[in-house]
């Protein structure tokens, strides 16, 4: 059996990574969470999925982070 939050972490990054906002997923050990770094965290289209993500990776939890996406070193 894998490390739950890894799985949490896998499963949205393949589900979110580059829609609503989101440009990072990450997690927090210290939280049971796995973290959702989003440009703009009142996406409506993230706000609708949530609920549903919440059920399917319960226990874990979701962190929504307000962060702007990284600059292109250039």
């Amino acid at each position: 059996m894998g490390d739950p939050l890894e799985d949490a972490k896998r499963r949205l990054k393949h589900r979110l990574l580059g829609r609503c906002g989101v440009h990072a997923v990450g997690i927090r050990r210290a939280d049971n969470a796995v973290c959702l770094y989003a440009a703009a965290i009142e996406d409506a289209e993230l706000t609708a999925l949530l609920p549903d993500i919440e059920k399917e990776i319960a226990p874990v939890r979701i962190l929504l982070i307000e962060e702007a996406p990284p600059k292109a070193a250039g």
